[in-house]
């Protein structure tokens, strides 16, 4: 069985929301974080490269955490536009599943 590590939520959410709502500061650290732990890479940082790396890895990594905890395709901020709101969302979420969840690095043959 392979290991897992607890994530906050909100840093997991960011990524299959395509929301920042991680509360880490800069918010982008806890996504960095979880993606690396992900993808065994280093998300490299720097303006227009950081942008990159972090599309990239997220487009790996999206699919293989809906896989890992299913209820995530639901999990979404639907019309949620204003900011009080969506962290109010937010909070709801970590009642209901917990703030943070157990996730695994993706497959070696994903990677």
């Amino acid at each position: 069985m392979t290991d897992t590590i607890a994530f906050p939520l909100a840093d997991v959410l960011s990524i299959t929301t395509g929301r920042l709502l991680s509360r880490r500061r800069p918010p982008i650290d806890g996504v960095c974080e979880l993606l690396t732990y992900m993808t065994g890479e280093r998300t490299m940082f720097g303006d227009q490269l950081e942008a990159f790396s972090v599309k990239r890895t997220t487009a790996v990594t999206h699919p293989e955490l809906l896989r890992q905890h299913p209820w995530l395709v639901d999990a979404q901020p639907d019309g949620i536009t204003e900011r009080t709101a969506l962290y109010a969302w937010l909070v709801e979420q970590e009642r209901v599943h917990g703030e943070s969840i157990h996730i695994a690095p993706l497959p070696k043959e994903a990677s």
